[in-house]
């Protein structure tokens, strides 16, 4: 089935997302160096997955991240960390383990609101996961489209930030607030994927590195109100 494990005979993972009738496409979850030609893979019945519960808070993901240091200090230094958990893959991480961070993320998220209590999610970037989906589908020969990302790469955004919900009182009043910060070049926000995540959530914060460069702290420049989910336009 689309999306499901597969093992190699030398332990690697790997996720199938193209079925075709003679071949089936996998991206590995790891560096794969002892795959070799003719090695046998057989599939797990499973889908990706992580298990949950209140373990995590305090912790990183994975926790040999030395890169989240820095962050990690800031949010102990104001005694945030007891109460958060940080999810990270970086630039020289599988394509595969980039991709699914953010739904990592989600999925843990999601059982804080089950249990009935308020969850933030920040997702920084999503332009970053869009382009680790991108190197994947090219290797996958999927059709190209626009910017070369393939033609699903909207629901890729849009299946991750429509999980932000607020639950009615009948199944406890539990909520998961999500806030992308999406990073633009130059300022253009009629880029491919930022364009994408503005139609989907519900209001846009636009920040100027160009304010930031000028010793202006007030890094707003122009505001749209909303209530729930903000899309945050961020700089390097």
């Amino acid at each position: 089935m689309a999306g499901e494990l597969v093992e190699f005979e030398e332990g690697t993972i790997g996720i199938a997302l193209n079925l075709e009738s003679n071949n089936v496409g996998v991206v590995l979850m790891g560096d794969g160096l002892m795959i070799q030609e003719g090695s046998s893979v057989k599939a797990t019945g499973r889908i990706a997955q992580i298990p949950v519960s209140e373990a995590y808070l305090g912790r990183v993901i994975p926790w040999l991240n030395l890169l989240m240091v820095e962050v990690v200090t800031t949010l102990q230094e104001r005694g945030a960390m007891e109460y958060t958990i940080v999810v990270a893959e970086t630039a020289d991480s599988p394509a595969t383990l980039q991709y699914l961070a953010p739904y990592t993320g989600a999925a843990l998220a999601e059982y804080f609101m089950y249990r009935k209590q308020h969850t933030l999610i920040i997702y920084d970037d999503p332009s970053k996961q869009a382009q680790a989906y991108r190197q994947m589908s090219l290797l996958l020969r999927r059709p190209p489209g626009r910017e070369a990302y393939p033609g699903d790469v909207f629901y890729l955004h849009s299946r991750l930030l429509e999980r932000a919900a607020k639950f009615s009182s009948s199944l406890g009043e539990g909520s998961m607030t999500a806030l992308p910060i999406v990073e633009t070049q130059s300022g253009d926000v009629s880029a491919y994927i930022p364009t994408n995540v503005i139609s989907i959530t519900d209001g846009q914060i636009f920040l100027s590195a160009d304010l930031f460069n000028a010793g202006i702290s007030d890094l707003t420049s122009r505001t749209r109100p909303s209530n729930i989910r903000f899309c945050l336009s961020h700089f390097s």
